[in-house]
Parts: structure tokens; sequence; C-alpha cells
């Protein structure tokens, strides 16, 4: 993997009816092996990660502990800092991030001037976007736009 990665910026719910705890797992984890992340969500709030169970509420637990895991608000995002863009699975989307026009100016940002770059997003826009519909999608699509930035990039990423 080459010394200088790209940065990923993973958009989450902030909604009361949550993200999917297992689709966010598997996205931040695979992403965050090829990636510098930032997480973000509308207003920087909270993220709620619903359907935890025993074993990733542990790793939610450890998760919270690193200063990644605090959003910072899409109000506040550069989308010129970006290679990609992440939405896992949310049920909450449906309430705060479908309408948010924050969301809609970077999405507008990333179809227009990175329409060769790698996104991702759990919703079907565009064709240059790769798409997760639900949870178990999840791995393959984060696999496909670390190929892609792999590809973009000139680099050797970790399908994991």
């Amino acid at each position: 993997m080459s010394a200088s990665r790209v940065n990923c910026l993973l958009v989450l719910s902030s909604s009361s009816e949550g993200v999917s705890s297992e689709s966010f797992r598997q996205a931040y984890n695979l992403a965050s092996s090829n990636f510098n992340i930032q997480v973000a969500s509308p207003n920087g709030k909270n993220i709620e990660f619903i359907q935890q169970d025993d074993n990733n509420r542990r790793w939610f637990n450890e998760f919270r502990s690193k200063s990644v895991s605090t959003p910072i608000g899409l109000e506040t995002i550069d989308p010129n800092r970006y290679s990609a863009l992440l939405i896992p699975a949310a049920p909450g989307a449906l309430h705060d991030l479908t309408n948010n026009e924050d969301l809609a100016v970077i999405i507008r940002h990333f179809v227009k001037e990175k329409s060769s770059d790698c996104d991702a997003v759990h919703v079907i826009i565009d064709r240059h976007l790769i798409t997760g519909q639900n949870d178990l999608s999840t791995l393959t699509a984060v696999q496909n736009l670390t190929l892609m930035c792999a590809q973009k990039h000139g680099r050797t990423y970790t399908a994991r």
C-alpha cells in the first residue's frame, strides 16, 4: 500500500432511527484499511447505531474511543478534500439525509467534478456511483469502491 492514502468521507444519519451497525462496521473496517476516514453527519450530531449484538457492541465501544468517531457537520465539508464518498445503510437517512441540502451539494460536486473518481453510496444516484442497497451488499460496495480508487490513483489496496 502506498504511504499516502486518499480521503474518504463517511456520511451517517443522525436521526434517532439510526445507522445499521453491521453495515457501518463493515464499511468502516474495510474503508479505514485503505483510506483516511472522516465521519460526518447533519450538524455534526451523534450517531445512533441500531441492531447491535454482543460482538459488535464491543467493537462500537472501542470505536467510540477513537477521535474519528466524532462526526463533523456536513455543512463544514469541503468536497474537494475527498476522493471517495460512502454512505452506509441507515433507516434514519429517510429522515435527515434525503432532503439535506449540504449533502446534496456534496453529492452534486462528486457527480460533476469527480465523475471519474471513486464514489460509493447506499442509494442509486448515477452511473458513477457504486451502490449497495442493504446490509448484505455493504461489503461488495466498499470492495468495489476500494478497487475503483486503486485503479484511479494507481495504488494497491487491500480488499479484505
